[in-house]
């Protein structure tokens, strides 16, 4: 016999199945019903038209190239915001056409390193050596984007949609940075000297950022097609809340010749509430 205090363990075995059942069964009610039965009529989300916003990280990387500073980059990428506000209503059963207009950053940085004969300033005057750098290439894109697409529910918890994304730059900038990966240098005579940038021309001795560009040739307009995935819990009787992943496909170039395109990766979190 058990201690009074102690359930059997085949006993706590079926209660955890029972409430690993019991979460699976509620869950799988929230994701893919339509809500408790006392608020059945107002449960399906294509009958109203809705407002809401998306907010979340947009993972950009580029295809092509861009020149900035003394180098050509190939394999820039970036972290990034985008935030929007969202307008959508039904077309028909379980179609909705959506609106969405906002703000996204898409910034990119690439960086290559080279070996190069440098003058390193010592007591005595200058000496040359060759120094290894880190070559950096930061563009830093702002748009003012908008958004329609159209939209599936197979089901009431899931959609997927399609659509295009205009995006209009509000600024953009080139910045190129250059490290010294080489921080010591040993002369013929067996002196080790320090490499390093004089205080006159950076203010960190091993890393100088050169003034920023502001290119010339910029795309206007970007027009780029979208394609995305999402799920929508209800919250309440009008408020929803979800995730929703999202492809940028590059089509137009940000910036030509040579030519720069930014493909994106979106993870967002919208909430949508219904005007009824």
């Amino acid at each position: 016999m058990p201690p009074e205090n102690q359930l059997p363990c085949d006993d706590m075995i079926q209660r955890y199945r029972i409430l690993l059942l019991t979460t699976f069964c509620g869950t799988l009610l929230v994701l893919t019903g339509p809500g408790c039965a006392h608020h059945d009529p107002l449960s399906p989300i294509f009958n109203y038209q809705r407002v809401g916003v998306e907010i979340g990280a947009d993972f950009t990387s580029q295809e092509g190239s861009y020149m900035v500073g003394c180098g050509t980059f190939t394999e820039g990428a970036g972290t990034n915001l985008i935030a929007g506000a969202v307008y959508d209503k039904p077309v028909e059963n379980i179609f909705r056409i959506e609106l969405m207009g906002g703000f996204r950053t898409r910034h990119i940085s690439g960086n290559y390193t080279t070996t190069e004969p440098s003058f390193i300033q010592t007591a005595d005057g200058f000496v040359e050596a060759d120094l290894t750098y880190d070559n950096i290439g930061d563009a830093r894109f702002l748009y003012l984007f908008g958004q329609p697409s159209f939209k599936f529910y197979p089901v009431k918890a899931l959609y997927v949609g399609a659509g295009v994304n205009l995006g209009f730059p509000l600024s953009v900038e080139m910045i190129y940075t250059k490290d010294i990966l080489t921080k010591a240098v040993t002369l013929e005579s067996g002196e080790i000297i320090e490499a390093f940038y004089p205080s006159g021309e950076a203010s960190d001795p091993h890393s100088k950022v050169f003034p920023s560009l502001d290119p010339d040739n910029v795309s206007p307009l970007l027009i780029d097609p979208v394609i995305y995935l999402g799920a929508e819990i209800r919250l309440n009787r009008r408020m929803y809340l979800g995730p929703r992943l999202t492809y940028t496909l590059p089509v137009m170039g940000a910036i030509s010749d040579p030519e720069l395109k930014l493909t994106s990766l979106q993870g967002t979190i919208g909430i949508r509430y219904d005007l009824r």
